[in-house]
Protein backbone atom coordinates (compact mmCIF):
# COMPACT_ATOMS: atom_id res chain seq x y z
CA UNK A 1 0.00 0.00 0.00
CA UNK A 2 0.93 3.25 -0.37
CA UNK A 3 0.76 4.62 2.93
CA UNK A 4 2.42 1.29 4.73
CA UNK A 5 5.47 1.82 6.51
CA UNK A 6 6.64 -1.89 5.58
CA UNK A 7 10.34 -2.01 5.34
CA UNK A 8 11.58 -3.48 1.38
CA UNK A 9 14.79 -6.07 1.67
CA UNK A 10 17.20 -5.52 -0.32
CA UNK A 11 16.52 -8.99 -2.26
CA UNK A 12 13.01 -8.20 -2.78
CA UNK A 13 14.50 -4.87 -4.40
CA UNK A 14 17.01 -6.40 -7.08
CA UNK A 15 14.26 -9.19 -7.94
CA UNK A 16 11.95 -6.23 -8.71
CA UNK A 17 14.45 -4.39 -11.01
CA UNK A 18 16.04 -7.36 -12.58
CA UNK A 19 14.12 -9.46 -15.05
CA UNK A 20 13.37 -12.77 -13.72
CA UNK A 21 14.86 -15.83 -15.59
CA UNK A 22 13.05 -19.04 -15.49
CA UNK A 23 15.62 -22.23 -15.22
CA UNK A 24 15.46 -25.44 -13.91
CA UNK A 25 16.57 -25.64 -9.84
CA UNK A 26 16.54 -28.51 -7.70
CA UNK A 27 14.03 -27.63 -5.89
CA UNK A 28 11.49 -28.69 -9.03
CA UNK A 29 12.81 -31.89 -9.04
CA UNK A 30 11.82 -35.13 -7.13
CA UNK A 31 13.73 -35.66 -3.97
CA UNK A 32 15.03 -39.06 -5.18
CA UNK A 33 16.79 -37.21 -7.83
CA UNK A 34 18.22 -34.51 -6.35
CA UNK A 35 20.91 -36.74 -5.03
CA UNK A 36 21.06 -38.87 -7.87
CA UNK A 37 21.67 -36.09 -10.49
CA UNK A 38 25.76 -35.88 -11.13
CA UNK A 39 26.94 -32.30 -11.42
CA UNK A 40 28.56 -32.02 -14.91
CA UNK A 41 32.05 -30.13 -14.94
CA UNK A 42 33.23 -28.08 -17.81
CA UNK A 43 35.06 -29.82 -20.48
CA UNK A 44 39.21 -28.79 -20.20
CA UNK A 45 41.03 -28.96 -23.52
CA UNK A 46 43.99 -30.70 -23.11
CA UNK A 47 47.07 -29.26 -24.55
CA UNK A 48 50.26 -31.89 -24.95
CA UNK A 49 53.66 -31.64 -23.01
CA UNK A 50 55.38 -31.35 -25.79
CA UNK A 51 54.02 -27.79 -27.22
CA UNK A 52 54.49 -26.32 -23.69
CA UNK A 53 58.02 -27.58 -22.57
CA UNK A 54 59.96 -28.08 -25.89
CA UNK A 55 63.86 -26.40 -26.26
CA UNK A 56 64.52 -25.18 -28.86
CA UNK A 57 61.71 -23.98 -30.37
CA UNK A 58 60.53 -25.67 -33.30
CA UNK A 59 61.24 -23.36 -36.44
CA UNK A 60 58.24 -22.36 -38.35
CA UNK A 61 56.87 -23.98 -41.13
CA UNK A 62 58.40 -23.04 -44.94
CA UNK A 63 55.75 -20.52 -46.59
CA UNK A 64 54.62 -21.28 -49.89
CA UNK A 65 57.60 -18.35 -51.35
CA UNK A 66 60.47 -20.81 -49.50
CA UNK A 67 58.77 -23.82 -51.08
CA UNK A 68 58.64 -22.30 -54.62
CA UNK A 69 62.59 -21.18 -54.37
CA UNK A 70 63.58 -24.44 -52.97
CA UNK A 71 61.61 -26.32 -56.38
CA UNK A 72 63.12 -23.52 -58.72
CA UNK A 73 66.39 -24.08 -58.06
CA UNK A 74 65.60 -28.05 -58.19
CA UNK A 75 64.46 -27.44 -61.72
CA UNK A 76 67.43 -25.42 -62.78
CA UNK A 77 69.96 -27.80 -61.02
CA UNK A 78 68.22 -30.41 -63.61
CA UNK A 79 67.98 -28.27 -66.15
CA UNK A 80 72.14 -27.83 -66.53
CA UNK A 81 72.49 -31.41 -65.63
CA UNK A 82 70.36 -32.56 -68.60
CA UNK A 83 71.82 -29.35 -70.80
CA UNK A 84 75.53 -31.41 -70.24
CA UNK A 85 74.19 -34.62 -70.90
CA UNK A 86 72.90 -33.68 -74.16
CA UNK A 87 75.73 -31.63 -75.32
CA UNK A 88 77.54 -34.56 -74.19
CA UNK A 89 75.76 -37.19 -76.42
CA UNK A 90 77.27 -37.72 -80.24
CA UNK A 91 73.26 -37.06 -81.76
CA UNK A 92 73.48 -34.02 -79.84
CA UNK A 93 76.90 -32.71 -81.46
CA UNK A 94 75.51 -33.62 -84.99
CA UNK A 95 71.87 -31.07 -84.67
CA UNK A 96 69.73 -34.10 -83.83
CA UNK A 97 66.59 -33.11 -81.59
CA UNK A 98 66.48 -33.62 -77.95
CA UNK A 99 67.07 -37.39 -76.90
CA UNK A 100 64.10 -38.75 -75.94
CA UNK A 101 65.55 -39.66 -71.99
CA UNK A 102 65.05 -35.57 -71.43
CA UNK A 103 61.89 -34.21 -70.60
CA UNK A 104 60.48 -30.90 -72.18
CA UNK A 105 59.92 -29.35 -68.45
CA UNK A 106 63.24 -29.87 -67.32
CA UNK A 107 64.82 -28.47 -70.74
CA UNK A 108 62.14 -25.62 -70.61
CA UNK A 109 63.82 -24.65 -66.78
CA UNK A 110 66.41 -22.28 -68.38
CA UNK A 111 66.38 -19.69 -65.64
CA UNK A 112 69.21 -20.36 -63.63
CA UNK A 113 68.94 -19.07 -60.13
CA UNK A 114 72.37 -19.79 -58.74
CA UNK A 115 74.38 -18.98 -61.50
CA UNK A 116 77.50 -21.65 -61.62
CA UNK A 117 80.98 -19.70 -61.44
CA UNK A 118 82.63 -19.34 -64.99
CA UNK A 119 85.98 -21.30 -65.21
CA UNK A 120 89.08 -19.86 -65.13
CA UNK A 121 91.19 -19.71 -68.21
CA UNK A 122 93.89 -22.01 -69.37
CA UNK A 123 97.08 -20.45 -68.79
CA UNK A 124 99.74 -20.14 -71.92
CA UNK A 125 103.11 -20.32 -72.08
CA UNK A 126 103.31 -16.22 -72.35
CA UNK A 127 100.99 -16.11 -68.76
CA UNK A 128 103.40 -18.62 -67.06
CA UNK A 129 106.53 -16.39 -68.29
CA UNK A 130 104.91 -13.16 -67.52
CA UNK A 131 104.30 -14.21 -63.81
CA UNK A 132 108.27 -15.83 -63.44
CA UNK A 133 109.48 -12.28 -64.67
CA UNK A 134 107.21 -10.11 -62.11
CA UNK A 135 107.68 -12.29 -59.31
CA UNK A 136 111.48 -13.18 -59.59
CA UNK A 137 112.86 -10.57 -61.87
CA UNK A 138 110.67 -7.57 -60.87
CA UNK A 139 108.57 -6.97 -64.00
CA UNK A 140 106.87 -3.28 -64.44
CA UNK A 141 105.36 -3.23 -67.57
CA UNK A 142 102.89 -5.69 -68.38
CA UNK A 143 102.80 -7.17 -72.02
CA UNK A 144 100.22 -5.33 -74.22
CA UNK A 145 97.44 -7.69 -74.76
CA UNK A 146 97.26 -7.97 -70.50
CA UNK A 147 97.06 -4.07 -70.47
CA UNK A 148 94.65 -3.72 -73.62
CA UNK A 149 92.59 -6.76 -72.18
CA UNK A 150 91.85 -4.94 -69.08
CA UNK A 151 91.51 -1.84 -70.53
CA UNK A 152 89.02 -3.40 -73.07
CA UNK A 153 90.97 -1.37 -75.64
CA UNK A 154 89.84 -2.83 -79.25
CA UNK A 155 91.27 -1.49 -82.33
CA UNK A 156 89.05 0.63 -84.89
CA UNK A 157 86.91 -1.06 -87.17
CA UNK A 158 87.94 -0.48 -90.68
CA UNK A 159 84.38 1.11 -91.32
CA UNK A 160 84.90 3.89 -88.56
CA UNK A 161 87.76 5.55 -90.76
CA UNK A 162 87.89 6.93 -94.11
CA UNK A 163 90.46 4.19 -96.12
CA UNK A 164 92.20 6.95 -98.09
CA UNK A 165 93.31 9.31 -95.40
CA UNK A 166 92.45 7.93 -92.20
CA UNK A 167 90.21 10.55 -90.81
CA UNK A 168 86.51 9.44 -88.93
CA UNK A 169 84.10 9.21 -90.97
CA UNK A 170 80.37 8.73 -90.77
CA UNK A 171 77.71 6.35 -92.20
CA UNK A 172 77.29 6.84 -96.33
CA UNK A 173 79.90 9.45 -96.07
CA UNK A 174 82.49 7.69 -98.40
CA UNK A 175 81.71 8.06 -102.27
CA UNK A 176 82.41 5.53 -105.19
CA UNK A 177 86.01 6.35 -105.17
CA UNK A 178 86.12 5.32 -101.56
CA UNK A 179 87.07 8.69 -100.69
CA UNK A 180 85.59 11.05 -97.65
CA UNK A 181 84.39 14.61 -97.46
CA UNK A 182 88.55 15.59 -96.18
CA UNK A 183 90.09 14.17 -98.43
CA UNK A 184 87.88 14.28 -102.02
CA UNK A 185 89.46 17.16 -103.78
CA UNK A 186 93.28 16.66 -102.41
CA UNK A 187 95.63 14.57 -103.77
CA UNK A 188 97.26 12.05 -101.41
CA UNK A 189 100.28 10.91 -101.13
CA UNK A 190 99.71 7.23 -100.24
CA UNK A 191 97.26 4.82 -102.14
CA UNK A 192 95.41 3.37 -98.54
CA UNK A 193 95.77 4.06 -95.17
CA UNK A 194 95.77 1.68 -92.19
CA UNK A 195 95.31 2.74 -88.17
CA UNK A 196 95.16 1.22 -84.85
CA UNK A 197 93.47 4.07 -83.34
CA UNK A 198 93.68 7.53 -81.89
CA UNK A 199 96.30 9.08 -80.27
CA UNK A 200 95.27 8.98 -76.79
CA UNK A 201 94.48 7.03 -73.68
CA UNK A 202 95.91 3.44 -73.02
CA UNK A 203 97.53 3.42 -77.01
CA UNK A 204 99.16 7.08 -76.48
CA UNK A 205 101.22 5.86 -73.26
CA UNK A 206 102.35 2.96 -75.25
CA UNK A 207 103.73 4.78 -78.32
CA UNK A 208 105.60 7.20 -75.42
CA UNK A 209 106.54 4.03 -73.80
CA UNK A 210 107.87 3.01 -76.96
CA UNK A 211 109.89 6.11 -77.88
CA UNK A 212 111.11 7.37 -74.90
CA UNK A 213 111.25 4.68 -72.70
CA UNK A 214 112.76 2.19 -75.36
CA UNK A 215 110.16 -0.93 -74.93
CA UNK A 216 110.98 -2.77 -77.73
CA UNK A 217 108.30 -5.70 -76.85
CA UNK A 218 105.64 -3.73 -76.77
CA UNK A 219 107.05 -2.12 -79.83
CA UNK A 220 106.73 -5.76 -81.75
CA UNK A 221 103.39 -6.39 -80.27
CA UNK A 222 101.97 -3.33 -81.63
CA UNK A 223 103.37 -3.75 -85.00
CA UNK A 224 102.04 -7.44 -85.10
CA UNK A 225 98.56 -5.94 -84.39
CA UNK A 226 98.90 -3.45 -86.93
CA UNK A 227 100.00 -6.25 -89.21
CA UNK A 228 97.02 -7.69 -88.67
CA UNK A 229 94.71 -5.06 -89.61
CA UNK A 230 96.49 -4.88 -92.51
CA UNK A 231 96.46 -8.11 -93.35
CA UNK A 232 92.44 -7.72 -93.42
CA UNK A 233 93.06 -4.98 -96.14
CA UNK A 234 95.13 -6.73 -98.07
CA UNK A 235 92.50 -9.81 -98.08
CA UNK A 236 89.97 -7.15 -98.77
CA UNK A 237 91.57 -6.03 -101.88
CA UNK A 238 92.55 -9.43 -103.24
CA UNK A 239 96.59 -9.01 -102.53
CA UNK A 240 96.75 -11.05 -99.56
CA UNK A 241 99.11 -13.62 -101.87
CA UNK A 242 101.09 -10.60 -103.49
CA UNK A 243 104.47 -9.93 -101.93
CA UNK A 244 104.68 -6.99 -99.58
CA UNK A 245 107.82 -4.73 -98.61
CA UNK A 246 107.18 -3.00 -95.40
CA UNK A 247 109.40 -0.02 -95.59
CA UNK A 248 109.79 2.07 -91.89
CA UNK A 249 110.01 5.96 -92.13
CA UNK A 250 113.76 6.40 -91.52
CA UNK A 251 114.95 7.89 -88.52
CA UNK A 252 118.31 9.94 -88.34
CA UNK A 253 121.86 8.41 -86.24
CA UNK A 254 121.72 11.28 -84.33
CA UNK A 255 118.64 10.99 -82.71
CA UNK A 256 118.50 7.34 -82.59
CA UNK A 257 121.66 7.60 -80.39
CA UNK A 258 119.90 9.93 -78.58
CA UNK A 259 116.41 8.01 -77.62
CA UNK A 260 118.51 4.59 -77.67
CA UNK A 261 115.78 3.18 -80.29
CA UNK A 262 114.59 3.04 -83.90
CA UNK A 263 110.80 3.10 -82.80
CA UNK A 264 109.36 2.83 -86.57
CA UNK A 265 112.01 0.16 -87.34
CA UNK A 266 110.45 -1.87 -84.16
CA UNK A 267 106.87 -1.73 -84.91
CA UNK A 268 107.82 -2.43 -89.10
CA UNK A 269 109.23 -5.74 -87.94
CA UNK A 270 106.16 -6.58 -85.91
CA UNK A 271 104.22 -5.47 -89.09
CA UNK A 272 106.43 -8.02 -91.33
CA UNK A 273 105.45 -11.01 -88.37
CA UNK A 274 102.33 -10.72 -89.03
CA UNK A 275 102.01 -10.31 -93.07
CA UNK A 276 103.66 -13.70 -94.60
CA UNK A 277 104.21 -12.58 -97.82
CA UNK A 278 106.22 -9.21 -96.44
CA UNK A 279 110.09 -8.52 -96.66
CA UNK A 280 111.81 -5.78 -94.37
CA UNK A 281 113.72 -3.15 -96.91
CA UNK A 282 114.89 -0.17 -95.29
CA UNK A 283 114.31 1.95 -98.45
CA UNK A 284 115.06 5.21 -97.30
CA UNK A 285 117.52 7.08 -95.41
CA UNK A 286 116.65 10.42 -93.60
CA UNK A 287 118.55 13.91 -93.58
CA UNK A 288 118.87 15.38 -90.04
CA UNK A 289 116.56 17.85 -89.56
CA UNK A 290 114.54 19.67 -86.30
CA UNK A 291 112.18 17.48 -84.70
CA UNK A 292 108.49 17.74 -86.06
CA UNK A 293 107.36 17.83 -82.67
CA UNK A 294 109.58 21.05 -82.41
CA UNK A 295 108.51 22.77 -85.51
CA UNK A 296 104.65 24.35 -85.54
CA UNK A 297 101.72 22.36 -87.46
CA UNK A 298 102.33 24.97 -90.50
CA UNK A 299 105.73 24.56 -91.15
CA UNK A 300 106.02 20.63 -90.84
CA UNK A 301 105.83 20.05 -94.36
CA UNK A 302 108.64 22.38 -95.22
CA UNK A 303 110.64 20.76 -92.32
CA UNK A 304 110.56 17.41 -94.07
CA UNK A 305 110.54 18.73 -97.81
CA UNK A 306 113.34 17.15 -99.14
CA UNK A 307 114.39 15.45 -96.11
CA UNK A 308 114.05 11.50 -97.43
CA UNK A 309 116.30 10.12 -99.77
CA UNK A 310 116.47 6.63 -101.47
CA UNK A 311 119.01 3.63 -99.89
CA UNK A 312 117.92 0.72 -100.77
CA UNK A 313 116.28 -0.47 -104.19
CA UNK A 314 113.31 -2.07 -104.46
CA UNK A 315 113.10 -5.65 -104.75
CA UNK A 316 111.59 -7.07 -108.03
CA UNK A 317 108.31 -8.23 -108.55
CA UNK A 318 106.99 -6.04 -105.39
CA UNK A 319 103.19 -5.77 -105.78
CA UNK A 320 102.97 -2.87 -102.29
CA UNK A 321 104.71 -0.89 -100.39
CA UNK A 322 103.62 -0.29 -96.94
CA UNK A 323 105.50 3.16 -95.26
CA UNK A 324 104.99 2.21 -91.55
CA UNK A 325 105.20 5.23 -89.08
CA UNK A 326 104.37 5.51 -84.85
CA UNK A 327 101.51 8.58 -85.28
CA UNK A 328 100.06 10.08 -88.11
CA UNK A 329 99.49 13.70 -86.84
CA UNK A 330 99.37 16.26 -89.81
CA UNK A 331 100.70 13.76 -92.46
CA UNK A 332 103.84 15.81 -93.76
CA UNK A 333 106.16 13.17 -92.79
CA UNK A 334 104.28 10.50 -94.34
CA UNK A 335 103.69 12.27 -97.33
CA UNK A 336 107.25 13.49 -97.94
CA UNK A 337 108.15 9.69 -97.59
CA UNK A 338 105.56 8.09 -100.23
CA UNK A 339 106.28 10.83 -102.42
CA UNK A 340 110.07 9.82 -102.21
CA UNK A 341 109.36 6.21 -103.02
CA UNK A 342 106.93 7.15 -105.79
CA UNK A 343 109.86 9.04 -107.36
CA UNK A 344 111.62 5.24 -106.96
CA UNK A 345 109.09 3.24 -108.66
CA UNK A 346 105.42 4.65 -110.46
CA UNK A 347 103.79 1.16 -111.05
CA UNK A 348 103.84 -0.08 -107.21
CA UNK A 349 101.24 0.63 -104.87
CA UNK A 350 102.16 2.41 -101.82
CA UNK A 351 100.21 2.06 -98.86
CA UNK A 352 100.83 4.54 -95.24
CA UNK A 353 100.01 2.31 -91.78
CA UNK A 354 100.33 4.31 -88.55
CA UNK A 355 99.40 3.24 -84.75
CA UNK A 356 97.67 6.23 -84.14
CA UNK A 357 96.48 9.52 -85.50
CA UNK A 358 96.32 12.81 -83.94
CA UNK A 359 94.56 15.94 -84.79
CA UNK A 360 92.57 16.48 -87.94
CA UNK A 361 95.00 15.54 -90.49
Amino acid sequence: MAGSDTPISPASRSDRESPRVTSPSNSDLPPAQIEAKPIEAEPIEALPIESKFTWPPKPPAPDAEQIGAAEGRAAARQARADRVARESLPSARAGSLTPPNLDAASLDASIDLQPSPVPAPIPTWRDVLERFERRWLGLIHRSWQTRALAAGWQPDAPDTYCPSCGQDIGRYELDTNRRCSSCRGSRLAWDAFVRLGHHEGLLRDAIHEIKFERMRSLALDLGRQLGQAICSRLNAAGLENSPVVVCPVPTTWRRRMSRGIDHAGMIAAGVRYSIGTATLVRLLRRVHRPSQRDVPPSLRAMNVAGAFKPFHGLPAATALIVVVDDVRTTGATLAAACRTLRGITQSTAVWAASLAVAGDG
